[in-house]
């Protein structure tokens, strides 16, 4: 009889040019003997998802530090991961964090996320965990790429999950694909620990929410506001012709979209509830960039700033004549940056074991679409595609909380963390469902930001054709 191991060292992992910058020690506190002066409970939480469905908690201890590497000594930190066992063998495990410093559980986003999303992914036969650090992740002294170790570690440790079931604290996730989704803040955490961490070498599946919205450091300090969102810089045009704005553009710069609307209810319900209200003249991009100035660039400042150790505001990104040296620092902790030069090492973004989508809400109005796609435009997965990136009609920053964005991030969990071939719909078994699922998408274009119709490649030659049915065909039957 085996219980979880209360001590695991995550190694580094090299993947490509992304590399984990040191060791990071994860205790299980939950399973040392009560006795043991570490032991730790979680903290007492009534969750909404239906108690009939067996759940368990525990606190996990993450140390990272690294006396040869300068500014990387982040201390202890706690986190509590909440389990729901789906009841039937499982087809996955999926891992969800929620935004800012991740300091809450997933579900406490939004009253409905429990019934329209967790529940849903629980009847489909999947592992639920939502995380809950008990202290902003981002806190630390060493810079975001530092501290985002911290999740990789996390989910490192819940990858050697091997328990016999039914033990006191035996969790068995041995053999099921493992996926995270993380909203805003969750999705930094994600996006950093697969640019540097080599966290493709552990999830199968990532899901990306309204972030990260903290991609160019830089940018996010000191950035020049038209620069910041000037559309070429940020996205290429994603319209059906050149001649026609993208999603994006049209959804930062029409003054008579949600992104516009003033009133004491805040920007279309986008989930920021700022008690602001602006006279908007028609044909007025500086009005966006009042409220960045005012609202949003304070908020990513603190964000930054907290990394260092230094305060909300006054630290790095106060600095109004930055010297090289702390340029390069903001550059150098950046998933992407217009300064790179001369450096040793740069995120890596194609992530060959992991399947990645992105979703944006096309009524978030903060910077996680603009500083969002920097990052997810350039990034590959599996055979070599470009990741799926979708904008979910009538979905805020808190994409979870509306039934569309709910409904997107379950679709989105089933295409990434699906491992049986030939299951096209991610129903769990092959049959002819998954026949005319692909039937339908024959010569659909692959990497263009269609989860179904990169889910309809079975066969992963970058085309959807009759070969794809052939390979369904042949494994009719129930998924292993």
């Amino acid at each position: 009889m085996r219980r979880i191991p209360p001590l695991i060292v995550i190694l580094p992992v090299l993947i490509g040019p992304g590399r984990a910058l040191a060791d990071c020690t994860v205790t299980d506190l939950t399973s040392l003997a009560r006795s043991d002066p570490d032991y730790q409970e979680c903290s007492p939480f009534t969750s909404a998802i239906d108690p009939s469905y067996a759940a368990t908690c525990h606190v996990l201890r993450i140390t990272c530090d690294d006396e040869n590497t300068p500014y990387s000594d982040e201390g202890d930190i706690l986190v509590e991961l909440l389990f729901t066992d789906p009841g039937v063998t499982a087809k996955g495990a999926v891992v969800l964090g929620g935004g800012a410093g991740g300091t809450d559980f997933y579900e406490t986003l939004g009253e409905s996320i429990a019934t329209e999303l967790l529940v849903p992914l629980l009847e489909d036969g999947y592992w639920i965990i939502q995380r809950k650090w008990l202290a902003p992740w981002p806190g630390g002294v060493g810079g975001m790429r530092s501290v985002s170790r911290r999740g990789t570690a996390m989910f490192g440790w819940l990858k050697g999950l091997d328990g016999e079931p039914g033990e006191p604290g035996g969790i068995n996730l041995n053999g099921v694909p493992l996926c995270a989704t993380g909203n805003s803040g969750g999705a930094v955490e994600i996006a950093y620990g697969l640019a540097y961490h080599g966290l493709t070498a552990t999830l199968d599946g990532a899901v990306l929410t309204s972030g990260p919205p903290l991609s160019d450091l830089q940018k996010a300090c000191w950035g020049d506001d038209i620069t910041v969102f000037d559309p070429p810089w940020y996205a290429p045009n994603v319209a059906a012709d050149e001649n026609t704005p993208s999603q994006v553009d049209a959804h930062i710069w029409n003054p008579d979209g949600l992104c516009f609307d003033d009133g004491p209810e805040g920007y279309g319900g986008n989930g920021f509830q700022f008690e602001f209200t602006f006279d908007l003249p028609d044909n007025d991009p500086p009005f966006f960039f009042e409220w960045y100035e005012g609202i949003l660039r304070p908020q990513n400042q603190d964000s930054v700033n907290g990394t260092y150790g230094q305060p909300p505001t006054d630290g790095i990104c106060q600095v109004t004549n930055p010297s090289e040296l702390e340029r390069n620092r903001l550059c150098d902790d950046s998933l992407a940056c217009d300064d790179w030069v001369d450096q040793d090492e740069f995120p890596a973004y194609d992530y060959p074991a992991t399947k990645v989508a992105f979703l944006f809400g096309n009524e978030d109005c903060g910077v996680a679409i603009p500083f969002g796609l920097v990052y997810a435009t350039v990034v590959t997965h599996v055979g070599g595609m470009a990741a799926s990136i979708t904008f979910v009609d009538g979905g805020g920053h808190r994409l979870a909380t509306t039934p569309s964005g709910a409904d997107a991030i379950a679709e989105a969990l089933r295409y990434t963390c699906n491992r049986c071939e030939g299951d096209a719909n991610g129903d769990g078994t092959v049959d002819p469902l998954d026949s005319g699922f692909v039937l339908a998408r024959f010569g659909c274009p692959l990497g263009t930001g269609d989860p179904s119709c990169d889910a309809a490649d079975q066969n992963g030659d970058g085309a959807v054709d009759p070969l794809d049915s052939g390979f369904v065909l042949a494994r009719f039957g129930e998924c292993p």
